[in-house]
């Protein structure tokens, strides 16, 4: 986890009084958690970085760390003890508190496979959970409170792009809006404190004369690659093969371009985006590849 921004006078209370609930409930029973989804794009985008998002809710999507189910159910139950969270009778990660949703979904060690959960009792209910234990390790510390204090993990945009990806693909078509908050981090990251990085750290981009407006797809792709495992970084680079071949449905570039259809330039600048990525994804894995 890398550095402390304070935001706790920029972040709904609605959001901070449920941060607060879990990070008390998780530090008593030693669990990690983390912030992911259009929270942390939030956090990290507009709260930190003053860009605007569009929120359409206030739906708070978490990653719990634990080693087996029962951990789960404690953390949930201890939740619903304190009167204000009801737990959905269908969906298994999901609670709500005064009209916002909560979703909680577990991982780490109880993984089986790797990148896998399956849920308790019939263990026929599978979910995909690729991208979160890097979200985790790469998180950053962020500050929603003062009185009481609470710190809390935030995923990074170069993980949340993994995930949303992975997202995407999973649930296709039911997660459009995982590949428009794609479009969304891939032509806002640069914006969000990488800036100099264009004429300094990754300044080769420079040299070879990369189109400005397509660089902050670039640096995401190297940062995504820098914090994947290899198993990741396969899963994720299959995926982007397969929707920038010429010859397929375009599927995801599809959903991104969504109601910026009427822009006859948008399409080719997301899939041009879309190969900057991956292109950089490709440059990180062969530098590790180099570097071991």
């Amino acid at each position: 986890m890398t550095y402390l921004k304070d935001i706790s006078n920029r972040v709904e209370p609605a959001v901070v009084k449920v941060l607060t609930d879990l990070a008390e409930i998780t530090s008593r029973h030693r669990i990690s958690f983390l912030v992911v989804g259009a929270t942390a794009r939030d956090i990290v985008f507009s709260a930190i970085h003053n860009i605007p998002t569009r929120r359409a809710s206030l739906d708070i999507d978490l990653g719990i760390r634990i080693e087996t189910w029962e951990q789960f159910e404690t953390v949930v139950n201890d939740l619903v003890d304190l009167k204000s969270y009801d737990k959905d009778s269908k969906k298994k990660q999901r609670l709500y508190v005064s009209g916002t949703i909560v979703d909680i979904v577990p991982f780490g060690p109880l993984e089986n496979p790797v990148g896998i959960i399956a849920w308790p009792p019939t263990s026929d209910v599978l979910m995909r959970t690729d991208g979160f234990e890097e979200a985790l390790q790469s998180s950053i510390a962020v500050r929603v409170s003062v009185e009481p204090e609470v710190v809390v993990k935030v995923c990074t945009p170069a993980a949340l792009a993994v995930m949303k990806l992975c997202s995407w693909k999973d649930a296709y078509p039911e997660r459009k809006k995982d590949a428009v908050d794609l479009r969304y981090i891939l032509t806002k990251y640069i914006d969000a404190g990488n800036e100099d990085r264009f004429y300094t750290s990754d300044d080769d981009l420079f040299a070879a004369k990369l189109d400005y407006d397509l660089v902050s797809a670039r640096l995401l792709g190297r940062d995504a690659g820098d914090i994947c495992t290899e198993t990741t970084l396969v899963r994720i680079i299959n995926i982007l093969n397969e929707e920038l071949a010429r010859e397929s449905a375009l599927r995801l570039l599809a959903d991104m371009v969504g109601d910026r259809s009427y822009d006859e330039q948008m399409p080719e600048f997301v899939f041009q985006s879309l190969k900057q990525f991956k292109t950089g994804i490709e440059e990180d894995r062969n530098r590790k590849a180099m570097n071991s």
